[in-house]
């Protein structure tokens, strides 16, 4: 894993997921359900994969390294025909490669890894490559190699998949942007194949059933409560009346902090702007929060590296201070504050963003993402307090900036 995907893994295992176990107990009923009907049309092979059950949680600064179900995930037009050109044949061959069954038991399955960190440099082209192959169709001219098992005294001249450690071994060499794209393409393709499979697609139905019909607690907030409370926040945070807006109201399971059932509310303008927030359909309290805005959707914008003035970050503070109080009113305080950002060898920060870390009062935590080039706010994520620095430094790679509360 590089630097940035270390960071952001190492704050969500120690986050808090709290379930419900009369949710996790229906949603299994409605799983298995659709596993009895799917077996008994047809008989087929078994296979695992480290999915979650219940969709992807957005988090925002997330680069993780994952074979996920890609549920609701967006994709560009390139990648999506990229996928679709697939043959049934490579569909088999990378989703064997990401078969749990077939791998070392004592290895950790939950993530890709890397047999070494990759350089700044590389993490950098990396970024930059992986944006050229999202937004403008940007693909290797060859593909990773994939082996089920290398030879203990195997050398490595070039990157290659082993599927038993499920870990891509590198060369003690720089890579080249080709090889860097290939990594980039095996993910995706991957992630594609795993998303295709029988068991992902009963996930998947599993979720869309339940969805309709999630039976909320009692206590939990109604529709109309949560939009209002969505309004509000939006109102309060960035003056903006979304009461007139075009609403959808989803429920999501499992979505990072809430357990079962937060709330999904997005406001829509135009085509260029909407304003979309999670919300714990038990207490209220703001998960997740992002903005499209003059077409930029800020949970992803556009990379644009620069080298962040210190002075500038902790004058800025101010302004992620105000977002964040107006959020909660005076019912909490900001115990602690801190400004961070991934820097190459030259400073920069390639992604163009850096990220105000705030502690409240109340033993929450979030992650304010601020875009330098378009000088806005445009994304909000809660945050486990356990993942600020975990044994008091950061992590190499990374910048922190204590700020006063």
């Amino acid at each position: 894993m590089n630097h940035f995907d270390k960071k952001i893994r190492q704050i969500a295992k120690n986050t808090p997921c709290p379930t419900s176990k009369e949710y996790d107990e229906k949603f299994n009923h409605t799983l298995k359900k659709i596993k009895k009907q799917s077996l008994s049309a047809s008989s087929r092979k078994t296979s695992s994969f480290s999915f979650p059950k219940a969709g992807i949680a957005a988090c925002g600064v997330a680069a993780f390294v994952l074979i996920a179900l890609p549920v609701s995930a967006k994709i560009s037009d390139y990648v999506k025909e990229r996928m679709e050109q697939m043959s049934d044949e490579e569909q088999a061959q990378y989703t064997a490669a990401n078969d749990t069954a077939n791998m070392t038991k004592e290895h950790d399955t939950e993530a890709l890894q890397y047999s070494r960190e990759l350089t700044d440099d590389e993490n950098s082209r990396y970024f930059a490559l992986r944006d050229k192959y999202w937004n403008e169709g940007l693909f290797p001219e060859g593909e990773l190699t994939l082996t089920d098992r290398l030879e203990a005294d195997a050398a490595i001249t070039a990157p290659v998949y082993e599927t038993y450690n499920r870990e891509i071994y590198l060369p003690d060499r720089t890579l080249t942007d080709e090889e860097l794209l290939q990594m980039i393409d095996f993910s995706e393709k991957s992630a594609y194949a795993v998303s295709q499979t029988a068991e992902a697609q009963e996930i998947i139905q599993a979720q869309q059933e339940f969805n309709r019909n999630p039976y909320p607690d009692e206590t939990d907030l109604s529709e109309d409560e949560v939009i209002a409370r969505a309004i509000t926040y939006f109102q309060e945070m960035y003056g903006v009346d979304c009461s007139e807006m075009e609403v959808l109201c989803e429920y999501w399971l499992g979505f990072g902090f809430g357990g079962y059932g937060d709330y999904q509310i997005t406001f829509k303008e135009d085509d260029a702007h909407s304003y979309c927030v999670n919300i714990n359909s038990a207490t209220g309290i703001l998960s997740n929060l992002f903005i499209v805005k003059d077409g930029i959707d800020y949970s992803n914008p556009p990379s644009v590296p620069v080298k962040p003035d210190e002075a500038f970050l902790r004058s800025n503070y101010e302004n992620a201070r105000k977002l964040m109080t107006s959020a909660f009113n005076s019912d909490v305080t900001i115990t602690k504050a801190a400004c961070s950002y991934v820097a190459n060898e030259n400073g920069e920060t390639e992604t163009g963003c850096v990220y105000y870390f705030i502690g409240l009062s109340n033993n929450a935590m979030y992650g304010i993402q601020y875009h330098i080039d378009s000088d806005y706010f445009g994304y909000i994520y809660q945050l486990s307090d356990q993942g600020w620095q975990q044994d008091g430094t950061p992590v190499p790679g990374w910048q922190m900036l204590e700020l006063e509360p």
